[in-house]
């Protein structure tokens, strides 16, 4: 009788143990599983997603986002999304010193965007001469094309997601005053 319990007991036992390092393993996936997923898209990443879905083209942007409104608030709000960080500066909305990067011919803009690159923070005037902010998310060059995600062009907090044509790209961006690049990296008008 003995015999027989010592083998019952151990059986069970062993099937214990068994079962408890198959459910281990099964919890250890499933955990990795949930790492690699953050690990394929990374906080930037879903906050972009998120940006696009809640602010897409043809909507409007009519909030305040680190103390700014407007073009500046959602300049300011898409590299917060895009980059992780905040544009650290303070703007005066006219330039005292009267002196702006002129994006006039393809040359100047092109390497404007060479030097400030994707994903960046511009304070500028438009074709009108109107004061904006827009945020750059690419370019090429040799399509001559520039994708910009902004608000307020219309005057009304419209936000547009667009590629645009370098002449088109000019009537949101025509002179620049400063930007900051994707890695946070503050450049003025003489940077260029």
């Amino acid at each position: 009788m003995k015999k027989t319990t010592r083998r019952i007991t151990t059986f069970f036992t062993a099937a214990a143990l068994t079962l408890s390092m198959t459910l281990t393993a099964a919890a250890d996936r499933a955990l990795t599983s949930v790492a690699y997923d953050y690990a394929v898209e990374p906080r930037s990443a879903s906050n972009i997603k998120w940006l696009h879905e809640h602010y897409p083209h043809g909507s409007r942007f009519t909030d305040s986002f680190d103390n700014a409104r407007e073009c500046m608030g959602f300049a300011y709000y898409c590299y917060y999304m895009y980059n992780d960080d905040h544009v650290n500066e303070t703007i005066k909305d006219s330039n005292d010193y009267g002196i702006y990067y002129s994006l006039a011919s393809d040359s100047a803009l092109e390497n404007f965007l060479r030097t400030a690159g994707t994903q960046s923070y511009v304070r500028g005037r438009t074709k009108s001469r109107s004061v904006h902010s827009i945020f750059i998310v690419d370019y090429s060059t040799s399509k001559k094309t520039v994708t910009v995600y902004d608000c307020n062009m219309d005057n009304n907090c419209g936000v547009e997601f667009a590629t645009y044509s370098y002449s088109e790209f000019r009537q949101h961006m025509n002179w620049v005053l400063f930007c900051y690049t994707s890695d946070g990296v503050f450049l003025d008008y003489t940077d260029f």
